[in-house]
């Protein structure tokens, strides 16, 4: 979260320049919203996406898109099948699966438990039985609800068809690698199976969500700009057919 804020809001500034609506959440515990992160658990963050698309839906009767980042692509597939009508998803090197994410989560805490030489007994499978069974834990000064950890290790990306609008998958490779992962191009190929709409793009720039200073990627801004206004030409299109 930390290390994303700067890239999130570069591409919240530039989508409302081009005249897009643009609501940056705070969910509950994180940032300026009320609530301690280790108040937090996932019903509650899927139940803050729920007030503040309604109220987006509120602002305005145009296209709505869920702009979610790695786990956010969770807890969009989840709000998804909460939202009433068709909605959109704009997804920045999308997470597909939620015991993997806290796995990974749980290796700072491990790592850093290594470093003090308390790791015994202490693995990342240990962890999450702790934290499963119960007992909160404090990684990178941040206290893991049990509640937290039970959601996102059971959250999958899953979409309901009949509600899904446009899907763009966007990740972020190293120059080496200009295409989508194995895991993005499968999942591209099977909701595209499934007759959704997807763009699926990888652009070349770092991982700035995990990276060691804060880095910027223009390259995932302009790609995520000539999908939302690709939709918005589509739309006038289909207007004018429809006129």
């Amino acid at each position: 979260m930390n290390k994303s804020r700067r890239m999130t809001a570069l591409a919240a500034r530039a989508f409302a320049l081009r005249g897009f609506g643009v609501l940056q959440v705070d969910l509950l515990g994180c940032g300026e919203s009320s609530g301690d992160f280790g108040e937090a658990t996932w019903d509650a963050w899927v139940d803050d996406l729920m007030v503040a698309s309604g109220w987006m839906r509120e602002q305005s009767d145009s296209n709505f898109w869920l702009w979610g980042l790695r786990a956010g692509a969770l807890l969009a597939s989840a709000a998804m099948h909460r939202l009433p009508g068709p909605t959109s998803m704009l997804l920045w090197q999308p997470t597909v699966s939620g015991k993997q994410q806290l796995t990974q989560f749980l290796r700072v805490k491990f790592a850093s438990e290594m470093l003090s030489r308390a790791a015994e007994g202490n693995g990342t499978s240990q962890l999450r039985d702790r934290l499963l069974g119960g007992e909160p834990l404090e990684v990178a000064g941040y206290t893991v609800s049990p509640a937290l950890a039970a959601g996102l290790d059971s959250a999958v990306f899953s979409i309901d068809a009949s509600r899904a609008a446009n899907i763009a998958w966007l990740e972020v490779a190293s120059a080496a690698r200009a295409s989508l992962s194995p895991v993005g191009e499968t999942q591209v190929q099977s909701l595209q199976a499934r007759g959704i709409a997807v763009t699926g793009r990888s652009v070349r720039g770092p991982g700035f969500w995990q990276t060691t200073e804060i880095e910027e990627c223009p390259e995932l801004i302009d790609a995520s700009l000539a999908v939302l206004e690709q939709e918005v030409v589509r739309e006038v299109s289909r207007s004018a057919v429809l006129l």
